[in-house]
């Protein structure tokens, strides 16, 4: 038996919707799925922690102990050709820390302040393993955040963050940008080919 959830068995999890070449961890815990989407070719790994609302586009990969933590009005949101490394946490939602503010589920909305907020992980974004994404961050196209870092502020594009807080520490070489839409190119061209096979 394989570790990833078949076709058939992703069908009855529940999931608003998913695409092709999807594989979820049989290990993963996925809480709320009816309000979790899912793209093409999107790999969620063991011991992974999902609460819809999720928004999850192509090329996505989220790797083991990743926990993605939301409430209901404020989603997390992954665009196309993004990954998560091992352990990362993102969160829509936390307690206040300093004080003098209740904390924890125990206690009525009215004794908390809650920090909430949309979390979007824009195009070509890497989260190095063990970082912490707080609410009401937008990690902007092709930045990247090093291991172990804590972002509570939104990025710039094709930067290089790292440390707690995280700061930017470098540029990002673009580049990476052409070799996907280059590896695009060649996948619509060999899909083109299968086609016109079948169809002479």
């Amino acid at each position: 038996m394989s570790s990833f959830y078949s076709r058939d068995e992703l069908a009855s999890l529940g999931l608003a919707s998913y695409g092709e070449d999807v594989l979820i961890s049989r290990k993963a815990s996925i809480y709320k799925p009816e309000k979790i989407s899912l793209g093409n070719k999107v790999r969620i790994e063991d011991f992974c922690m999902m609460i819809g609302p999720l928004i999850i586009g192509s090329f996505v990969h989220i790797a083991a102990g990743t926990m993605l933590r939301t409430s209901d009005e404020y989603p997390i949101i992954f665009d196309d050709v993004t990954g998560a490394a091992p352990y990362v946490h993102i969160m829509t939602i936390t307690d206040d820390y300093s004080g003098p503010f209740l904390f924890g589920p125990h206690f009525p909305i009215q004794l908390r302040n809650l920090k909430k907020g949309i979390v979007h992980v824009k195009r070509f974004v890497v989260i190095g393993t063990q970082s912490v994404i707080l609410p009401k961050v937008t990690l902007e196209e092709g930045s990247s955040v090093g291991a172990m870092s804590l972002v509570s502020r939104s990025t710039k594009p094709w930067t290089v963050y790292f440390g707690i807080p995280a700061r930017p520490i470098g540029s990002r070489d673009i580049g990476l940008k052409e070799k996907y839409e280059e590896y695009v190119k060649v996948q619509e061209k060999n899909c083109s080919k299968d086609k016109s096979q079948y169809q002479s």
